[in-house]
């Protein structure tokens, strides 16, 4: 008799060896070291949430693969199905023991409720041994799995949640397995982590977002070059605040310490009285209802020796660009120079 002509009960019962080369046409080995190590790269790659999709899905796509395995042996009923999915898992090695606790099906055979244990999973022990106690459940590979299983020998959407996990302190790992329609609104933020697209369309804004930022950077770096290439030729202030509204479209200003405007360049309205604001740090601050200024010291030493500001009207705001451009603390080398009774201070952008 075939292995395909065993009954599925029986199949289990053949040495392991045995079972991995008739279910598996090559079957790999991954050290559970390197895999942790996989997750906690793409974790500071793409964060915790999309790693943890990402071992989500893998956990359906495996239990998909081994339910179509298991559906092409011999069974009465889909209880003979769900019943060889512990043995699945013991048989990959990501736990030592599955326990039913209860199952629930209707009259038409559809799943209602299926609660388990897992007893000493992959997952939850690494976690332990790599970080210590978790906030959250972290058996991600094992509910996609499951999930993938069920849904696809009930031939429903299945999906496992995880309610207790020894990575938490919890004295063994439950979850329940329940129908889609049946959980509800509650698993509505867990559907996405089984979405690829939503991981894709992330991936996508995330691109942009660097696309953009790398642009700001090229952008930024044009324009302090051309303010240090006229500071270098003693252009003076003028020029740096006239190239700061050419190339942002904003009206600049710079002020000396005693908060005395000393340049600008563009539209600005009457004399501003800016003794109040003399923060440390680069800030966006609210002037009035008409007015807001994106301003930043520049520094002599320690010291602030006075402040370049951008404005903007009405509910304006700055974007990612402008705090690049301007959020650099400056160094300033003194030029005691006259111009109507003030002196200031030719700032160098570093």
């Amino acid at each position: 008799m075939s292995f395909n002509q065993m009954h599925i009960k029986d199949a289990f019962e053949l040495p392991k060896e045995t079972v991995l080369n008739e279910f598996y046409e090559r079957i790999i080995s991954i050290p559970i070291e390197a895999r942790t190590n996989l997750k906690n790269e793409l974790i500071t790659v793409i964060g915790d949430e999309r790693t943890r999709g990402v071992f989500i899905r893998y956990g359906w796509h495996c239990g998909v693969s081994d339910a179509e395995k298991a559906m092409s042996l011999q069974w009465d009923d889909e209880m003979d199905l769900v019943n060889a999915g512990p043995k699945f898992h013991r048989l990959h090695g990501y736990l030592d023991k599955v326990e039913i606790l209860e199952m629930s099906f209707d009259e038409q055979k559809k799943c209602n409720f299926i609660e388990v244990l897992w007893i000493n999973t992959f997952e939850a022990s690494q976690y332990l041994k790599d970080k210590g106690l978790s906030e959250g459940p972290v058996c991600h590979t094992l509910c996609g799995y499951a999930s993938g299983y069920l849904s696809k020998v009930l031939q429903q959407p299945i999906l496992v949640k995880e309610v207790e996990c020894r990575a938490m302190g919890h004295e063994q790992c439950k979850c329940i397995c329940m129908p889609i329609e049946i959980w509800g609104e509650e698993i509505t933020s867990d559907l996405s982590y089984y979405q690829a697209n939503s991981m894709i369309k992330e991936l996508d804004v995330i691109t942009a977002k660097l696309k953009m930022e790398r642009a700001h950077l090229s952008k930024a770096s044009d324009i302090h070059r051309q303010l240090i290439e006229e500071l270098l030729s003693n252009q003076g202030l003028q020029k740096v605040v006239d190239i700061l509204f050419e190339t942002t479209g904003l009206t600049v200003f710079i002020e000396d310490e005693y908060n005395q405007i000393i340049v600008k360049s563009g539209n600005l309205p009457n004399p501003l009285s800016l003794n109040t604001f003399r923060d440390s740090n680069t800030t966006f601050v609210r002037y009035s209802e008409k007015l807001s200024l994106l301003r930043t010291p520049i520094f002599y030493g320690e010291q602030i020796k006075g402040y370049c500001s951008f404005v903007y009207t009405g509910e304006n705001q700055p974007n990612e660009l402008d705090y690049m451009i301007i959020d650099r603390r400056m160094k300033a080398e003194m030029v005691q120079t006259r111009q109507k009774d003030h002196t200031f201070c030719r700032p160098l952008l570093v």
